[in-house]
């Protein structure tokens, strides 16, 4: 299914935004097991640490009826690494992945990222506090780019830091943000680690996100998220020319209506 369908049919589905391509399981038993508790897409995911090339998407071979994206993760701390993702000046294998998440590295490259990088989500890494702070002008500036944040509740799940810092952060976030352009995803590499979509979205309430808007994170955040990067992918711009009229030809016009008068 073409995402721009789902824009028309305004239908949403539950997109796990961030499946790694290399885990512990293989990715044919997360995915089957994904299909088995009620996902209906994946985004199977690069991830391209600082300073490193970013390689051509992977090919998968069979979906298992689920709706399958590719998605490539960039680590952007340095200014080298934000020029690799800006608009894909350096690299021709950015543009061909379906969906481009960056992780930055400091409260600079995090505020450029929402105002200026072609990116379609925002993650983190949360192995320890966040080294900046994230203020509400540039969340603003990210949402009215269709740009959103992700969290990844696999983490939340294992390790008790990694869950103290993402509820701590999705906590201000959604104070922020008013709760929208919020995306909860996996990051599973086990089978084990992977949830149902009501029952990962539950986890966010932990942080305090209200009942009614827990679905969208797993639902219609991440379809929108779908449909916004398959829109930057295509689009395209146009310049329209107009001939300049001569202003002697007006003044000659008046002229022979006062003629005529």
């Amino acid at each position: 299914m073409d995402p721009l369908e789902l824009a028309d049919r305004k239908k949403h589905i539950s997109i796990d935004l961030n499946v790694p391509l290399n885990g512990k399981d293989k990715l044919s038993e997360r995915l089957r097991t994904m299909k088995e508790l009620g996902w209906s897409g994946a985004a199977i995911s690069v991830y391209v640490p600082s300073g490193k090339e970013i390689p051509k998407p992977p090919v998968i071979k069979e979906n298992f009826g689920l709706r399958l994206f590719t998605r490539v993760t960039v680590e952007v701390v340095t200014n080298t690494d934000k020029y690799n993702v800006r608009s894909g000046k350096s690299s021709t294998n950015l543009n061909d992945y379906d969906i481009i998440c960056v992780i930055p590295g400091s409260e600079k490259i995090f505020q450029d990222c929402c105002k200026d990088v072609d990116c379609d989500l925002i993650s983190f890494d949360l192995a320890e506090k966040l080294p900046y702070d994230v203020r509400r002008g540039a969340v603003s500036s990210a949402l009215r780019r269709n740009v959103q944040f992700e969290f990844n509740y696999s983490s939340w799940l294992m390790d008790s830091q990694k869950r103290k810092n993402g509820i701590q952060l999705a906590f201000r976030l959604g104070e922020m943000s008013r709760h929208a352009g919020v995306v909860l995803s996996s990051e599973s590499y086990n089978t084990s680690d992977i949830r149902a979509p009501s029952d990962a979205s539950y986890l966010m309430a932990l942080a305090r996100f209200p009942e009614n808007c827990l679905n969208s994170l797993v639902e219609r955040n991440p379809t929108n998220c779908a449909v916004n990067a398959f829109k930057r992918k295509t689009r395209k711009c146009a310049v329209l020319l107009k001939r300049k009229t001569d202003p002697e030809s007006h003044i000659s016009e008046d002229c022979k209506k006062q003629k005529a008068s």
